[in-house]
């Protein structure tokens, strides 16, 4: 069951104290006053417990780093670029074993911004370890539990840049989490005890692991389970501390095939990323990447579901960027089969609510027949498919025969990382048009 129990009214005064009693283990990395760039060794406990985060290995010390978004000092697990950067697999501070907490009793909560976009991702904060098959979790983004029962809460897929609070709590009624102003009931657990953990990568061992990467604001144990109340505290304290779960007013959908999901590019420096990044895009627009690779439009348009469900009625604005073709017509449909397939899923995309549609021409690459290339390059210019904006990308990306071109194309069919640039200031310029 998910619901909203109404966290979203707590008055936001100044000076809120999160709660207290029962609290085992509390970590805010900022306390330790460093500058950025230094690597952590060593995260203390403000609770007074003594329980002290550790990592005498410098290969996997994370490091102090301000957050360009939000302007907040936090701990960041990754390397590259803060907006979107990658995961380094073994980057962790370990808790020690004395820090001990009951399964059945406890609540771990997380104050955090997740940089893995697209595809399963897990969670910075662990306590306790049962196996890869073994872990109760909070939604993938949050807050772990070693238990014997898997479990992945709200199904709400991947995060959208911006900080965000998460909790696991089990208590009397069993367990409850939270992401933001949303709550979750599971089952019961059986009492048993766990210790040590780790924050950062959940790891057993280096091999066997969750992979994980963005910026650990602030961590509370307890020892017992908080109550809604409690939370809703929490939840004030994280909004006014670290602008958690800021208000948005549009979202962007991004749909396509392995361009779109970023292949070619280093990680975090697909076009898609890119783009979420500039002029902290993040702030009013909820981005979301719907790509997946090798993807044609003619399944597109017979298969939407996946556009549809993240369509949000709550928003002033769903906008939805479509960027594919290149496998229809590398897969010998004729330029007019394709752009009939574009013009039916940007119906279907319409029907969904989708107020602003934005369409992609389609990049030369290799092995793609350049004719049909051009038919339906200029069907889209033409526009009769009913899109609401058409993008004009650069040259270094259209022109035949540029695809042998390095500097712009990686593998002859993705985009390198200057190439991700050009096509993320041309999309750009469309929803800023379209959004206006």
């Amino acid at each position: 069951m998910i619901c909203k129990p109404g966290f979203s009214g707590v008055h936001v005064s100044s000076g809120i104290t999160p709660p207290l009693s029962g609290l085992v283990a509390r970590y805010k990395p900022s306390s330790l006053g460093l500058s950025d760039g230094a690597a952590v060794s060593s995260l203390t406990d403000l609770s007074g417990n003594g329980y002290h985060a550790t990592q005498s290995d410098s290969t996997k010390q994370p490091i102090i780093k301000t957050c360009s978004m939000t302007g907040k000092p936090g701990l960041w697990i990754g390397y590259g670029s803060d907006i979107y950067g990658g995961y380094s697999p073994a980057m962790r501070l370990d808790l020690p074993s004395g820090l001990s907490v009951n399964k059945n009793s406890c609540s771990i909560i997380t104050i955090l911004e997740n940089r893995i976009f697209g595809g399963y991702v897990a969670a910075p904060i662990g306590i306790g370890y049962g196996g890869l098959t073994g872990m109760y979790q909070n939604n993938a983004h949050g807050s772990y539990l070693s238990n014997s029962q898997a479990g992945d809460f709200y199904g709400l897929g991947p995060g959208t840049p911006g900080p965000e609070i998460t909790a696991f709590t089990s208590g009397g009624s069993g367990v409850v989490c939270y992401r933001n102003e949303l709550s979750q009931t599971a089952g019961a657990l059986g009492s048993q005890v766990f210790a040590g953990g780790q924050i950062g990568n959940f790891n057993a061992t280096d091999s066997d692991k969750f992979e994980w990467a963005g910026f650990i604001y602030e961590v509370f144990i307890y020892n017992r389970a908080i109550t809604p109340a409690e939370y809703a505290v929490l939840l004030a304290y994280a909004k006014q501390a670290y602008l958690v779960n800021n208000p948005r007013t549009k979202q962007v959908v991004f749909t396509g095939d392995s361009i779109t999901a970023g292949s070619g590019a280093a990680f975090g420096t697909g076009w898609v990323a890119q783009l979420a990044a500039t002029n902290a895009l993040w702030k009013t627009v909820k981005v979301v990447n719907m790509g997946v690779p090798s993807r044609t439009l003619q399944d597109m348009s017979v298969s939407h579901t996946d556009v549809d469900g993240v369509h949000d009625g709550s928003l002033e604005n769903n906008v939805c960027v479509i960027f594919a073709g290149t496998n229809d017509l590398t897969a010998s449909a004729t330029g007019a089969t394709a752009y009939g397939s574009l013009t039916s899923y940007v119906a279907s995309c319409k029907s969904a609510g989708y107020n602003k549609v934005i369409v992609v021409p389609c990049m030369t690459r290799q092995g793609i027949d350049q004719t049909q290339r051009g038919i339906y390059n200029t069907a889209i210019a033409a526009n009769t498919c009913g899109a609401d904006a058409v993008v004009t990308l650069p040259a270094q990306l259209m022109a035949n025969g540029n695809e042998a071109n390095t500097t712009y194309f990686a593998d002859g069919t993705h985009p390198a990382n200057a190439g991700c640039t050009l096509i993320a200031s041309a999309v750009l310029s469309a929803i800023n048009t379209v959004l206006a």
